[in-house]
């Protein structure tokens, strides 16, 4: 039987939870430092999440709405205190 040898597979850092877990630490490590582009970015990312699970409580999109945004409005300004 004659196998074909494959190539070696490279993972990308998608593909890798560890990179892509050391990339996390450090965007929330940035925004922690008050990096606001970076909160920003990781609240964008984290919207639809976020979303879903207040609508799933709170039964309808507005309150839903209304209640992220006040949640990430007070992330951010504690963002100082946040270990």
């Amino acid at each position: 039987m004659n196998a074909r040898p494959q190539p070696p597979s490279v993972p990308s850092s998608a593909a890798c939870p560890s990179a892509r877990e050391a990339q996390e630490r450090a965007d929330v490590a940035r925004a922690l430092g008050g990096d606001r582009g970076e909160f920003e970015r990781l609240a964008v990312r984290a919207m639809p999440q976020l979303l879903g699970a207040a609508q799933r409580i709170l039964g309808e999109r507005f309150a839903a709405e209304e209640a992220v945004a006040d949640g990430i409005f007070r992330a951010w300004r504690a963002v100082g205190g946040f270990r």
